[in-house]
């Protein structure tokens, strides 16, 4: 799966090569591989998604869920301008005038 929503790829292979980039076109997702990998549309392979990183992924985008699901209880209209989410850590940017950092206890409560 490409980048989507401010969460990074998917790492994987196919057909035994790395995949280098996924990305969307149209309604379909393009994978780049190595040049001279062999590979002939058609070609049956083998498709292999690192499931360590997805699971890592998954979950820290569930928790970013939670915690914007949170912060719009008590905000309200806050505004969620950004987010970025990778293996080991996530992020949430808002457009709010003062530091949210004073919710943060009500949040783990």
């Amino acid at each position: 799966m490409p980048s989507q929503g401010g969460q990074e790829s998917d790492q994987g292979a196919i057909g035994g090569h790395r995949v280098l980039e996924a990305r969307k076109a149209g309604l379909d997702i393009e994978y780049l591989l190595p040049s001279g990998n062999g590979l002939s549309p058609g070609d049956r392979v083998q498709v292999e998604i690192d499931w360590v990183r997805r699971y890592s992924l998954m979950r820290l985008h569930f928790a970013a869920e939670l915690i914007l699901e949170l912060v719009y209880r008590e905000l309200g209209n806050v505004e969620k301008i950004g987010a970025h989410i990778a293996p080991g850590k996530a992020r949430i940017d808002f457009h709010w005038p003062d530091n949210i950092a004073a919710l943060f206890p009500k949040l783990t409560a």
